[in-house]
């Protein structure tokens, strides 16, 4: 339990999908290439299956976007942390 209490305010699956409509194909280059970095070293993992997976936490609410984050922000957290846990996952293999 952190001391820090976090707000219960997060972006509905409707503002989710919106924010991620909205970004533009630079961004998406962004994003990509952003996913290629942190899955440097993940053995079974390419970029495109980090992005998906952090797209597809997003979507279902099993990953929290609090408001007023941006976008590639949000993404980028979320690749960082999935890939973190594949890592912990695969040294424990």
């Amino acid at each position: 339990m952190s001391a820090i209490p976090e707000s219960e305010e997060r972006l509905s699956r409707a503002e989710v999908e919106s924010a991620l409509k909205g970004l533009s194909p630079a961004d998406w280059g962004r994003a990509a290439s952003i996913a290629t970095a942190f899955c440097g070293g993940l053995t079974g993992w390419t970029p495109d299956d980090l992005l998906q997976e952090a797209l597809c936490s997003l979507l279902d609410e099993t990953r929290i976007w609090r408001p007023g984050l941006h976008t590639l922000v949000v993404l980028k957290t979320a690749m960082r942390s999935i890939a973190s846990n594949a890592r912990k996952h695969n040294d424990a293999s």
